[in-house]
C-alpha cells in the first residue's frame, strides 16, 4: 500500500509522518517491492529476484555436490 501511495505521487515524508514509519523503512519497501521490467511480459520485484537468486545458488550447490 505505502508502496502504491509513493508512486502514484504522494513523498515519502508524507507517507513517514502518515503511517509513522521511518523513511528509511520506506526506502528498504520502495527497494524492496517496485517492480522491475525483465521483458516485454514480465515483472519481478527486487524481492523476487533475491528468491530467485537464493534458489539458483542452491540449485548449484547441488549440482556440485552430485557430481
Amino acid at each position: 500500500m505505502i508502496i502504491e501511495l509513493y508512486q502514484s505521487g504522494k513523498s515519502k515524508s508524507e507517507l513517514s509522518r502518515e503511517y509513522g514509519v521511518s523513511r528509511t523503512s520506506i526506502d528498504s519497501w520502495i527497494e524492496l517491492y517496485t517492480e522491475i521490467d525483465i521483458d516485454e511480459d514480465t515483472t519481478v520485484t527486487y524481492k523476487e529476484l533475491l528468491a530467485i537468486k537464493k534458489e539458483n545458488e542452491k540449485l548449484l550447490h547441488c549440482k556440485i555436490k552430485l557430481n
